[in-house]
């Protein structure tokens, strides 16, 4: 019972100060789920994409070749370490049939990089396409997509596999079976460069590798056995593929060189075996023309001495025809015959193939129906199965639902009778109270006649001694002026009259007091049965209160019942609804399976019967057959004898007639070949003039192609450098992770000082029950457990929905802002238990060791002066009052406020503190926010102004350069530069990433700075192209750690390493950029930097036209790819809508920590103060004026905070703008004066709104009850 008494104490610690207690809940529930939640979005965000790469298990490591990679690479790739697999694959990049929509088309692969399908299936077949899940609002399943193959360039890849002309994909057209997402293309926005459509790619697609015709792979996807099982973000994952990368670099350091060799060998070759070819072509030429002429004079001999015995020969010829003519002629009628039944013995054949193939198509049918209806009958067996586990659910809902419906009805009636219990126990109270009260009137009624009798006994008290005292010093001094000899009779007479009168005085002084004796006795007991009453009226009202509440409670419960059955009712209405709908379905189903069977049964007996049709025709079709077979082989015996006939007359008749008739043919046959010979010859001779001049033009053209031939690039990418999502993915990560850092650290501080002063001023207010509760006899850790129990409650309720948030609701809204630049659909949502451990400890420490180091001094304290109140601080003299003309013209009430400040030094510090990190985090807020606004178009509008990169082929013809310059002098266009461009690089940053650097080499600089501004952001000076050294863009320069006069190493587009001084750092706040001089770039790169490219400045600037003039460009032949300016700025709005959202969450906190930091501050001074604030009421102040009283203070305190967060703010600001940008972009670091006004706004805001909450409190204030608290 003791203890219970203890417990019920705590309970009402809490329960009469909620407000209280939901201000330290809220500072906890806001510090934890800052801390929680920026601690583990970071690592949630990379464990989604982990998890998605696990899933596609993407590669470590891409290569790729411009010559593609032959058996070669292959070989030497395979002497890899630790290599696990390697996967080769094709790809090729197309445009959509009359669009300028690019896309790349990979082959499936096997097991390296797979894709995730977001509906449909991989494709199967070879018309068969799935495309990237972005395409989902322009094709559908089913639909078929037509696809333009260009034709490859006469480049390096074109000289070395001797494909210029041929289409990799054997088809153009497809049928879309499926959407995907690409673990390797993980940017929804930027996917890459290429050479066909606007120079942007837009999309990819995938098709079975069985499209591609080509004799060397395009892709090599890599896994080492090393690095299974590790986190891909890890820095051991890194060093480890850095390890590997480096290691296949040092295999193929030569074989560029190697290729580069055997083609040159064997094209070489080729040209001397086309060399050789022609002069073997002109000497044959000569050669066949002198054999002709004489073949020519030999014919013309022969030809006389055949004319000579031709006579002869006709007549003895004619004889012997006549004979053979007739034998002939029988024979000729045989094989008519013979023709006429093999025609039809044929058509018979064809008709009987016919028919077999009509009933195998037609048994193929059946077989496929039969499978049909077995699916569709296990199909409606498993319907039925659900259809009788749904009709089960559905007894055993209704039966549930008629128990919960009982529970309810048992449940109405305690309630009833709760109800009842409470109404009785009120009337009863109240019939207490009118009795009790009754009493207590009479006594009040006895003391006031008491009081009217003390009145005049007074009074007449006062009257006698007024009147007897005079005459008792009269006779006192008459006594005085007798001696005891002289006047013995008169002093005696004297002694009487004096005690008479005296007598009189105290008779009356009795009277008086006893009246007045008797009044405060009167009321004592009035007063005293006045505190029983009220205690007794107390105690039962807070029985009635406790009925009540279990009443209240037991009708929520009651309600959330009905709700709860009413949800359940419904539901299973849906379910039966559900149940009538599968069993129409399942009898549809089975009539349907019926009719089909019936169809089934049919088509198999029209098919025996075909079959057995089929049989008899074979059968008549083979005796057919035997018939003709017969006739044939008498045909032949009887040609044989009419050739044995001929044969014979021949030989008697004409045995001469042989030699001329073998001459004659000889002849015949040598003139026949020299009129082919002859028509041959000149037919080649034609062709050879033609063609012999065109092709020594081709081998020249060749053998100076061969000479130019530059070595084949190997791309060597690890998931960073190939996938620029996944770098840019795990920067955004990282941006949350520095984020952190910084405001949960300012959150969570805040929070800690305010709690810690809202507790330490719990103690001191409990500082008389304290004393209570000892005298009591409880002990000293009885009297602290209630104070650490309020503090673990209370931060423990706040940390837990401060830890639940931050675990769902933060991730999930900062992964949204970052998802819309990723192909990433969900985040994964991890518990982390140390991050968990850490926000409890700090919330339960910050508020329970406060209390119970200052319970535990307080109860060092005798119990009696616990029992007593702490007298207020004393005043002393300030720093204003030594300064005596500015304090004499302060008025009291700012005298008051001054003295107030400074008396209560810890608050005024807690209060300034605390708001002072609310602006500063607002202030850092927002300027975060603007230094992300404006940055895209300030770049693309003034520093950057032109919209193309035209890049222009290497061997350009005179042709192919008048066209280019026809479609640079459109209207369209209005200003192209000449100008070197070239992709440098350089390993720098945090990760030591690889950067990407737009080297510019302009022809005319004045051009140029029409295109280009280049100016230093911090003096704003205008910068011009040195002689020496390049002018390089701020971020890179401080990625490098570069000054002005610095040396710095940049890799060409070759990843050769150069020296390059630092002439000048030039404002840019997206990508990397270096400008230079060609005398300064001649010095640096050993090369004459001629232009290869233009700068183009468009008219309209709209993302529509630039991608159509990009497209028109890439169309031409002159260009070899075209780069736009802006390509980057969607990739940076991505990241900077994504910061936004984080920072919105950041500021929100950040304004609901000041609301409940000044609340609370602000509550603590008026309870510290709440006698002295009573008093001033007394004294006749005004609500309005009691409330500036007290809340000058706070405004004042508010006003030096936001001073203080200024500076605060203003160093965080810089800080985090250091720190929070990705490695190819800087954000504006200064402070705009409207992030000062907006972050002192909304605090000041806030403290005005509240002082208005604070009116109405100070306004209800008991005064009679805070003026005698401290009695």
């Amino acid at each position: 019972m003791h203890k219970k008494k203890l417990w019920k104490d705590i309970g009402r610690s809490i329960t009469g100060s909620w407000g209280r207690f939901f201000s330290i809940l809220s500072l906890m529930a806001l510090g934890t789920f800052a801390f929680v939640g920026l601690k583990v979005t970071g690592p949630d965000m990379r464990a989604t994409a982990e998890q998605f790469y696990d899933q596609t298990n993407l590669a470590d490591m891409t290569l790729t070749s411009t010559w593609g990679l032959d058996d070669s690479d292959q070989d030497l790739l395979a002497k890899a370490d630790q290599l696990e697999k390697v996967e080769y694959g094709y790809l090729e990049d197309v445009t959509v049939k009359d669009t300028d929509t690019s896309m790349r088309v990979f082959s499936a692969p096997e097991d390296l990089s797979q894709y995730e399908v977001v509906e449909g299936n991989m494709p199967q077949e070879d018309d068969e396409i799935v495309l990237d899940y972005q395409q989902q609002d322009n094709f559908e399943l089913g639909d078929t997509i037509d696809l333009n193959q260009e034709e490859a360039d006469d480049d390096e890849e074109s000289d070395e596999t001797d494909e210029s002309s041929q289409e990799i994909l054997d088809r153009t057209s497809y049928k879309v079976v499926g959407f995907v997402k690409s673990s390797e293309i993980t940017e929804t926005t930027n996917i890459g460069q290429t050479s066909v459509g606007t120079g942007q790619l837009d999309s990819y697609g995938v098709v079975p590798e069985d499209n591609f015709d080509s004799d060397v792979y395009m892709i090599a996807r890599m896994d080492f056995s090393d690095t299974q099982g590790l986190n891909a973000y890890s820095d051991k994952y890194d060093r480890l593929i850095r390890k590997h990368q480096n290691s296949v670099e040092e295999l193929f350091a030569d074989q560029d060189d190697k290729r580069l060799s055997d083609v040159k060998e064997d094209r070489q070759q080729d040209i001397d075996d086309g060399w050789d070819e022609i002069n073997d072509t002109k000497q044959e030429l000569e050669d066949a023309e002198s054999q002709l002429d004489d073949a020519q004079d030999q014919l013309q001999d022969g030809q006389n001495q055949i004319d000579q015995n031709q006579a002869e020969l006709e007549n003895e010829v004619a004889q012997a025809q006549d004979q053979i003519n007739d034998g002939q002629q029988q024979l000729d009628q045989g094989k008519s015959s013979v023709a006429t039944a093999q025609n039809q013995l044929t058509q018979a054949k064809a008709q009987l193939d016919n028919g077999k193939a009509t009933l195998d198509e037609k048994w193929t049918q059946l077989q496929a129906g039969k499978r049909q209806l077995d699916n569709a009958q296990t199909t409606l067996a498993n319907n039925k199965q659900q259809l009788d586990q749904g009709a089960n659910a559905l007894a055993e809902g209704k039966k549930q639902l008629a128990d919960n419906q009982e529970k309810i009805n048992a449940n109405e009636q305690e309630l009833q009778e709760g109800q009842n219990q409470v109404a009785q126990q009120q009337e009863t109270l109240q019939q207490q109270k009118e009795e009790k009260q009754g009493e207590i009137e009479q006594l009040q009624s006895k003391t006031e006649e008491a009081k009217e009798q003390v009145a005049p006994l007074k009074a007449n008290y006062e009257e006698i001694s007024a009147e007897n005292q005079p005459i008792i010093d009269q006779l006192e001094e008459q006594k005085d002026q007798l001696t005891e000899e002289e006047n013995e009779d008169e002093l005696y007479e004297l002694d009487e009259q004096i005690q008479e009168r005296q007598s009189q005085v105290n008779q009356a002084q009795q009277s008086y007091q006893q009246a007045a004796e008797l009044s405060d006795s009167l009321e004592q007991k009035s007063e005293g049965a006045q505190s029983t009453l009220d205690a007794t009226l107390d105690e039962k009202q807070d029985q009635i209160i406790t009925v009540q509440n279990k009443a209240d409670q037991g009708e929520e419960s009651l309600d959330a019942a009905k709700q709860q059955l009413e949800q359940k009712q419904t539901q299973l209405a849906q379910e039966e609804e559900k149940y009538q709908n599968g069993l129409e379905q399942y009898n549809a189903g089975v009539q349907s399976f019926n009719q089909n069977q019936e169809a089934y049964e049919k088509g198999l007996s029209a098919w025996a019967s075909g079959m057995e049709s089929l049989n008899e025709n074979s059968a008549e079709y083979q005796e057919n057959a035997q018939n003709l077979a017969a006739a044939k082989q008498e045909l032949g015996g009887k040609e044989e004898e009419l050739t044995q006939a001929r044969n014979t007359l021949a030989d008697k008749q004409a045995q001469g007639q042989d030699q001329l008739e073998q001459a004659q043919e000889e002849l015949e046959e040598q003139r026949e070949e020299y009129e082919e010979n002859r028509a041959e010859y000149e037919e080649q001779k034609e062709e050879a003039d033609n063609e012999i001049p065109e092709k020594e033009d081709d081998l020249r053209d060749a053998q100076e192609e061969l000479d130019d031939l530059e070595a084949p690039e190997y791309t060597f990418e690890d998931r960073k450098d190939g996938n620029p999502g996944y770098k840019q993915y795990l920067e955004n990560s990282q941006r949350v992770d520095i984020l952190s850092n910084i405001f949960p650290v300012f959150l969570f501080a805040i929070a800690v000082l305010v709690s810690l002063t809202t507790m330490t001023r719990f103690v001191e207010e409990e500082r008389v029950n304290t004393g209570t509760l000892k005298a009591l006899g409880y002990s000293n850790w009885d009297v602290k457990k209630k104070f650490v129990v309020y503090g673990i409650v209370s931060s423990s309720l706040g940390a837990i929905i401060g830890t639940a948030l931050g675990h769902t609701l933060l991730p999930t809204v900062i992964f949204e802002a970052y998802a819309a630049s990723s192909t990433f659909s969900q985040v994964t949502l991890n518990f982390s238990f140390l991050y968990t451990l850490i926000g409890f400890a700090i919330a339960i420490i910050c508020t329970t060791l406060p209390a119970y180091l200052v319970a535990n001094k307080e109860l060092k304290e005798r119990t009696a002066q616990l029992l007593v109140a702490k007298p207020p601080k004393k005043g002393s003299r300030i720093l204003l009052e030594r300064i005596t003309p500015l304090w004499n013209r302060m008025s009291f009430t700012y005298k008051v406020t001054a003295r107030n400040l400074f008396r209560y030094k810890k608050r005024m510090f807690m209060t300034i503190f605390g708001v002072a990190g609310c602006a500063a985090l607002l202030l850092t807020g927002f300027g975060i926010r603007d230094s992300l606004t404006g940055i895209v178009d300030h770049q693309f509008d003034d520093l950057v102004k032109y919209d193309l990169i035209v890049n222009k082929n290497d061997d350009l013809s005179d042709e192919d350069q008048e066209q280019l310059d026809n479609k640079l002098e459109e209207d369209d266009v209005r200003n192209a530069t000449d100008a070197y461009y070239e992709e440098l690089s350089v390993r720098a940053g945090e990760n030591n990433d690889t950067q990407d650097i737009t080297l510019l080499v302009p022809d005319d600089e004045q051009a140029f700075k029409q295109d280009v501004s280049m100016v230093n952001r911090q003096s704003q000076e205008q910068l011009s192209l040195p002689d020496d050294g390049a002018i390089l863009s701020e971020k890179l320069a401080d990625l490098l750690g570069a000054q002005k006069g610095d040396t710095v190493t940049l890799n060409d587009d070759e990843d050769q390493p150069h020296k390059v001084k630092v002439a000048g750092i030039t404002e840019m706040y997206m990508g990397h950029y270096a400008y230079m001089s060609q005398e300064a770039y001649q010095n640096s790169f050993d090369s004459s930097g001629d232009p290869n490219s233009y700068l183009v400045t468009l008219d309209d600037t709209s993302e529509e036209n630039i991608d159509e003039q990009s497209s028109s460009f890439v169309d031409l032949d002159g260009t070899q790819g075209v780069v736009q300016s802006s390509a980057i700025s969607e990739q940076i709005d991505q990241v900077i809508d994504g910061l936004n959202n984080v920072i919105l969450v950041l500021i929100t906190c950040a304004t609901l920590l000041a609301i409940v930091v000044i609340y609370n501050l602000t509550n603590i001074n008026v309870s510290e103060r709440v006698r002295e604030l009573s008093t001033i009421k007394v004294l006749g102040f005004y609500d309005r004026e009691v409330t500036m009283y007290v809340y000058r203070e706070t405004i004042l305190l508010s006003i030096l905070g936001i001073l203080a967060g200024y500076v605060v703010g203003y160093f965080l600001h810089g800080f985090i703008m250091q720190t929070l940008p990705p490695d190819d972009a800087m954000f504006s670091p200064g402070l705009e004066l409207s992030n000062f006004g907006l972050s002192a706004g909304i605090t000041l805001l806030i403290t005005f709104i509240l002082m208005f909450v604070i009116h109405r409190k100070l306004k209800n204030i008991d005064m009679l009850e805070a003026l005698q608290s401290a009695d």
